[in-house]
């Protein structure tokens, strides 16, 4: 086995770094190389019977190093062994003048989750992108995953910190992941729950499968890393006036503005076929993103949908969509003026 680092290029404060383990081992097949970064794939299946494993650890590796702004290759030839690399990208930091960079308002977040790997459970594109940017704005190394039964395979196969689960998840919702993570072998993460919904009795159901604190939707900044320096039994703590703002402003408002478009476009079609069953997760959505940038009002029109919808005819329903969709636009045009 042989260990290599080299530096591939230093531009602009920034290090590319390339790491290499090679083995003289049997090696593996050319036609089977792509493969081995899917999810579940092995070179020989007969390892999982023999050694266990469920074949996500190349997924997992590619999944880290394209968190840290490179990817993960193969080369191997059989009989003669592998060569496996990855690249990683890092910031230089000058000894003498460590300052953190300013962000937008004149000041970069304190690295408070520097070195923690956290698991996102959500499955809407725009929350995941959300989240996403805030940790890692935090110093956090985050992997995302669109449905429960993802973030149950992931807990179990790589070690995180945390896990932020949202409660409405598909293929397996947040609190079935929930349990099934606080059931597996070893010590569990703990987990954060994320909701867009009001009501205890969904709160309790979440707690009651093992999260350790629920975050409601739209999540706050200083709440959301607060709470999971909490579940880390991190003493420190995010002042509320550090920050003063909402978890959207890593996120440009035009961004937000098409995520609920998107989301109002999807609610019209359901409500033109006259399918209403098919609405909960869209609303839910909806939920999530209402309150961000202040949009405390847009959470009030969309509550009242979600309580009238189900008794409203068709032509009422898309009257009231129109009316939410207009509100929006109002209140981007107001605020692309100040």
């Amino acid at each position: 086995m042989r260990l290599k680092i080299e530096a591939l290029s230093q531009k602009n404060g920034v290090l590319t770094l390339q790491c290499s383990v090679s083995d003289s081992g049997k090696g593996i097949a050319k036609d089977k190389i792509p493969s081995l970064f899917e999810p579940f794939a092995q070179e020989d299946t007969s390892i999982n019977r023999r050694y266990g494993g469920t074949g996500l650890g190349l997924s997992i590796c590619k999944r880290l190093a394209q968190t840290m702004g490179g990817d993960v290759s193969i080369e191997s030839r059989e009989n003669h062994g592998s060569t496996i690399s990855f690249t990683c990208c890092l910031s230089e930091v000058d000894p003498e003048n460590s300052e953190k960079p300013s962000d937008s308002k004149g000041l970069a977040p304190e690295p408070l989750l520097s070195g923690l790997i956290i698991l996102i459970a959500e499955d809407n594109p725009f929350n995941q992108k959300l989240i996403l940017k805030l940790l890692e704005g935090y110093g956090a190394t985050c992997m995302v995953v669109n449905n429960g039964q993802e973030a149950i395979d992931l807990a179990d196969e790589l070690h995180v910190d945390a896990v932020l689960m949202d409660i409405h998840m598909p293929v397996v919702d947040g609190v079935a992941a929930c349990e099934a993570i606080m059931q597996q072998s070893g010590e569990s993460p703990p987990i954060i729950g994320l909701t867009a919904d009001i009501t205890q009795a969904e709160h309790q159901r979440m707690l009651s499968a093992g999260a350790v604190s629920i975050q409601s939707k739209p999540l706050e900044e200083v709440n959301l890393v607060n709470a999971i320096l909490s579940a880390l039994r991190d003493q420190r703590k995010l002042p509320e006036q550090q920050t003063g703002g909402l978890l959207a402003s890593v996120i440009p408002a035009q961004e937000l503005k098409k995520a609920l478009f998107d989301n109002l476009n999807r609610l019209e079609q359901q409500l033109t076929v006259d399918e209403k069953t098919s609405l909960r997760q869209i609303i839910h959505d909806l939920m999530g993103l209402c309150g961000l940038y202040g949009m405390s009002e847009l959470r009030e029109l969309v509550l009242e949908f979600r309580a009238t919808y189900s008794s409203s005819a068709v032509e009422e329903n898309l009257k009231k969509v129109q009316f939410i969709r207009q509100h929006i636009q109002d209140f981007f045009e107001r605020n692309a003026e100040n």
